[in-house]
């Protein structure tokens, strides 16, 4: 997806329904008073693919920037039409949460 200056990729308070990877350009994520510029080996909202989630904060393009959408129905689709992967996957999926409840224990 091509971007251009102060376009907005997603809100606070809204369902995550993609993940998003920055190929090029500059994006400002914001969550209250803190703000994060993604780099280009960092995905964004990775949580979505294995879990419901909602958005904490803001992203928002800095410049013209190309970012990659992953977009979570179409990843499922993909993953299930697999027996191998479909395992693979689920595999990944546990460890994922199990680190996220781990950093918040």
């Amino acid at each position: 997806h091509d971007l251009g200056e102060d376009d907005v990729i997603f809100c606070h308070g809204n369902p995550a329904s993609s993940a998003y990877l920055l190929l090029h350009g500059s994006l400002t994520y914001h969550q209250e008073d803190t703000n994060i510029n993604p780099t280009a080996d960092f995905w964004i909202c990775e949580m979505c693919l294995w879990t419901h989630w909602i958005h904490f904060g803001d992203l928002r393009c800095q410049n013209f920037s190309h970012i990659c959408a992953l977009h979570v129905q179409e990843f499922c689709e993909v993953i299930c039409s697999s027996p191998a992967v479909q395992v693979q996957a689920h595999t990944y999926a546990k460890e994922y949460i199990d680190g996220m409840h781990a950093e918040n224990a």
